[in-house]
């Protein structure tokens, strides 16, 4: 049984990690190792210079160069910069915005600096403008503006709105069906090593669906999304071990794929360890725990694993009579 990941995806700390850690010398947090350095960039920030009211904010969010760390004078300072136009400092505070982090929540106004930033060309606030117009979060609801969007970012290429855009093709949503540059997307994505799109693109090579079917490549997308440590990527792995489908068959390594899965609370791989270890395939029997299992799928809402329970309560009292 293996699974797609088709929720739209807005991953705030990596795109604030990533972000931060720009090398280049405007977004970098310069090693300002004299006091008279700083002062002379608080000398900046406060006779108005968007650059350096920038990082000055990124130094009180980190709590770097002698900054005491302070998220709250961070969006202060972000505001500033943000006012005159400054992209980054725009998308930095729309982040804040969105996540109440160092101010107070406001989506509305997190919308409208992501807006501001997109327009100016910025991909990763493109991307997350998307997603707060495909979700109607801090926003009326407008999927074919998010996608557009999402075109705009994934033209640009960013990962993540690769992958979102990948997805509105794949369901319709926004736009009209079209698997084959669904595909295209998601390659695109999972070249860059994005595990959503590795897992969705396996799933699509799996099926044929959108492209030839191909069930060794992908198997080779599965497990590099497993890697990565995502549990429906690692219950596809488990999966494909099982049946051989695209690998040999090995029901240990499958095992051990699904118990990964499992244990990140994945209700599919919940229900799939448990036929495991209910039947003793690739692992020693534990029905006891297969139950449990079950039970933690179907309180996730996994249907398979609610029939399993059911199929043993009807045997069970069949049982006593």
């Amino acid at each position: 049984m293996t699974q797609p990941d088709n929720r739209p995806n807005f991953n705030v700390n990596e795109w604030i990690d990533t972000f931060l850690d720009l090398p280049d010398e405007e977004n970098a947090i310069e090693d300002l190792s004299r006091q008279s350095e700083r002062e002379a960039l608080l000398r900046d920030a406060e006779i108005g210079i968007p650059s350096a009211q920038y990082r000055v904010a990124l130094n009180y969010d980190r709590g770097r160069n002698g900054f005491e760390k302070d998220r709250r004078k961070a969006v202060e300072w972000l505001r500033k910069a943000a006012k005159q136009g400054h992209t980054d400092a725009q998308f930095l505070l729309a982040l804040r915005l969105f996540n109440g982090d160092g101010c107070d929540q406001d989506k509305a106004e997190a919308v409208k600096w992501y807006r501001a930033a997109a327009r100016q060309g910025h991909q990763g606030a493109q991307n997350n403008l998307g997603f707060c117009l495909i979700n109607g979060d801090g926003c009326d609801q407008d999927k074919a503006e998010a996608v557009k969007w999402f075109r705009k970012a994934a033209r640009q290429g960013d990962a993540h709105a690769q992958y979102n855009l990948g997805v509105c093709l794949s369901k319709g949503e926004g736009c009209e069906q079209d698997q084959v540059k669904a595909v295209m997307w998601l390659r695109k994505a999972a070249r860059q090593g994005f595990a959503l799109a590795q897992n969705n693109l396996g799933c699509c090579l799996l099926n044929g669906n959108g492209c030839d079917q191909d069930k060794v490549k992908a198997v080779m997308w599965f497990r590099r999304a497993a890697r990565q440590g995502l549990a429906p990527a690692q219950n596809n792995v488990g999966s494909s071990l099982f049946n051989g489908d695209g690998c040999d068959q090995d029901l240990v390594k499958a095992v051990m794929w699904y118990r990964r899965a499992a244990r990140q609370g994945d209700a599919v791989a919940q229900y799939n360890l448990g036929r495991c270890l209910f039947d003793g395939k690739g692992c020693e029997k534990n029905q006891e725990e297969a139950v449990r299992l079950w039970h933690k799928a179907c309180k996730q809402g996994n249907f398979p694993a609610l029939l399993k329970l059911i199929s043993l309560n009807i045997r069970n009292s069949h049982d006593v009579r």
